[in-house]
């Protein structure tokens, strides 16, 4: 513990009248902070006159430390940041190197034919992995033959079969896309305008306006009929009425009409 003889003191000197014509002493005109032992007169060194206490001015690492402190912080968080970082993507590369050599090992357990065989001829008879929408493995034949392209709409999937000692392929059949266009359609009993299918109504806002007295669907359990001027606005699918809104001629709501598929 400091005792008070050898603690220092911190003042400045107010004298405004050093040599009594109104200059100040040189220490109050430079505010010069002044130290005193306390084992001293607390008084201007200069002029004697008493000084005015203030505090202790302020060290070079009190007033500069956090210019030292604030870039080390940002220099251990970024380098943080930058090992997690490079930590995350290491962890990433090495799933996606086993997720791949599991592929190909199932692929190998389900049938030991699907490793690569070279033939006499120096050719490569290999089969080829490819994943469907689902993300599981299928294994698919390389035809060496060249098989001239065959455009269809859904692409064919080899299947492999349970028994490891046989791989064969089985195509599924290609789906041919039915023709559809818009217009409008004499059935001979009532005209109908909307979208048609292989010839037949099928559209979700079709219009069926009847010309003569008849049943409205052949599948309507309530069999009801249809006056000539009449028409109803529904769904139609594959010539039928699946739902729809009964008017008269007078454009007057009949009622609703529900048969479904």
């Amino acid at each position: 513990m400091v005792s008070r003889r050898n603690e220092i003191l911190w003042g400045i000197c107010t004298n405004t009248d050093f040599d009594g014509e109104g200059n100040p002493c040189p220490n109050c005109a430079n505010k010069v902070p002044l130290s005193i032992r306390g084992s001293h007169k607390f008084e201007c060194p200069e002029c004697k006159e008493p000084l005015t206490k203030i505090p202790a001015p302020k060290t070079w690492w009190e007033k500069y430390k956090w210019l030292v402190i604030a870039p080390l912080v940002v220099l251990i968080f970024g380098g943080g940041i930058l090992a997690a970082l490079t930590l995350s993507s290491s962890n990433n590369d090495a799933d996606s190197f086993q997720t791949k050599q599991v592929t190909e090992n199932n692929v190998e357990d389900v049938d030991p034919s699907l490793k690569e065989k070279k033939g006499k001829d120096g050719t490569t008879d290999s089969v080829a992995q490819s994943q469907d929408a689902t993300g599981s493995t299928v294994a698919k034949e390389v035809v060496q033959e060249a098989v001239p392209p065959v455009k269809v709409e859904e692409q064919t999937v080899n299947k492999v079969e349970s028994k490891p000692s046989k791989v064969e392929s089985e195509r599924t059949p290609v789906k041919v896309s039915e023709p559809r266009n818009s217009g409008s359609k004499n059935l001979g009993y009532a005209t109908f305008k909307g979208t048609l299918k292989n010839g037949l109504p099928d559209d979700v806002n079709g219009r069926l306006v009847f010309s003569s007295s008849h049943v409205i669907d052949s599948k309507d359990t309530k069999g009801r009929v249809a006056e000539p001027g009449d028409y109803v606005i529904g769904e139609f699918s594959e010539g039928h009425l699946v739902q729809g809104i009964w008017y008269g001629s007078d454009n007057v709501v009949k009622g609703s009409i529900i048969i479904g598929k």
